[in-house]
């Protein structure tokens, strides 16, 4: 037993080790004010990472620490966001930015621009941080690819499908009719979760549903391309591709469906299975903690090659102190993460 224990004491503490190669690029966040505790013993971390280009990386400090009485809504104090410029390995810009206090809060979209959600709705932002006139809502909002958006939802408020050049209304899912309707928007499609059955909308064709037991994982579903799409069988806890007229492709198996995400290609040829919680030893080790309430000591990214349906690169890592979803790159050559207050890339051959 003693052994066992040692041998798997020693792949926790150096699993990362062994993971992948040394970074290609890193950043110091400290510098610009990450932090790992905060003011008060409540502290939450909602910072956000994403590609704008294949060398430009958008990053959101984006923190709170919470008081004894709080609003449900806020988006101050203001988040310190960043572009990074890998190619020079230097900061191309830095300002600080409303952003509601919630994951997700920022976002990339097409054109080397993101979105930012705050108190006055949905804001879309260049690289030098300008912003157009927001779209009101009461978020939260969803943006997967990058050419749609939908926001709304909170306080039994509709969806919006609206798209990000020329800010036209596709469409309009009701809520307050349907508390469980929502949709993901991709470029082409809408995927749409109602009545317990998910469908998958496009112009001029009948709709599809995907039979596929969810438990809750939908707002993790994907659009990875203009004809597949990726869902969580939490049943199975297993990862599976489907295409958009509802045929199943692959699967691959995950340690727990509810502790799984989607980091899709823009280029659409490659896609991650972003995975986070404990290792085997942790859980071992605090196997009274049913509820898993105890800090997450594992995260990893597995990419996959669409055409061959391999995986082509494995990354596993200690977040702490924080969870923060890493990034894929346009190319889905590079991943970015963040560990310890620094940001650091990875090439992917």
């Amino acid at each position: 037993m003693n052994r066992f224990l040692i041998s798997l004491a020693f792949a926790y503490c150096c699993f990362d080790a062994f993971a992948a190669d040394a970074p290609v690029a890193s950043l110091d966040l400290g510098k610009f004010g990450y932090q790992f505790t905060g003011s008060t013993s409540a502290f939450a971390d909602y910072t956000d990472i994403g590609f704008l280009s294949e060398d430009l990386l958008l990053i959101s400090i984006n923190q709170r620490s919470f008081g004894p009485v709080e609003p449900m809504f806020a988006d101050g104090p203001g988040s310190r966001v960043i572009v990074f410029d890998l190619k020079h390995r230097s900061v191309l810009t830095s300002g600080t930015m409303f952003a509601e206090k919630m994951a997700g809060s920022v976002q990339l979209i097409n054109g080397e621009r993101f979105a930012v959600l705050n108190e006055k709705g949905v804001q879309f932002c260049d690289i030098a941080l300008h912003c157009g006139p927001p779209i009101q809502t009461k978020g939260p909002f969803s943006l997967p690819q990058g050419m749609r958006v939908a926001v709304g939802g909170n306080g039994l408020t509709p969806q919006i499908v609206v798209d990000t050049e020329s800010l036209k209304q596709i469409e309009v899912i009701h809520r307050p009719q349907k508390f469980q309707e929502m949709a993901i928007p991709g470029d082409g499609a809408i995927l749409v979760h109602a009545d317990n059955w998910i469908t998958v909308r496009r112009s001029g064709t009948k709709q599809v549903s995907f039979h596929v037991v969810d438990r809750g994982t939908f707002p993790e579903f994907r659009f990875l391309n203009s004809w597949s799409l990726a869902g969580l069988d939490h049943d199975a806890s297993e990862v599976v591709v489907l295409g958009l007229d509802g045929h199943e492709i692959r699967r691959y198996k995950v340690e727990k469906a509810w502790r799984t995400g989607f980091l899709p290609a823009t280029s659409g040829t490659r896609f991650a299975i972003y995975e986070h919680g404990y290792t085997t030893l942790n859980s071992i080790m605090n196997f009274l903690d049913i509820d898993d309430g105890r800090p997450q000591n594992f995260q990893r990214v597995r990419v996959i090659d669409m055409p061959s349906g391999n995986e082509v690169y494995k990354l596993e890592w200690d977040p702490k102190p924080h969870l923060i979803k890493p990034a894929l790159s346009p190319s889905g050559h590079r991943i970015a993460r963040v560990r310890a207050a620094a940001l650091e890339v990875f090439q992917i051959n």
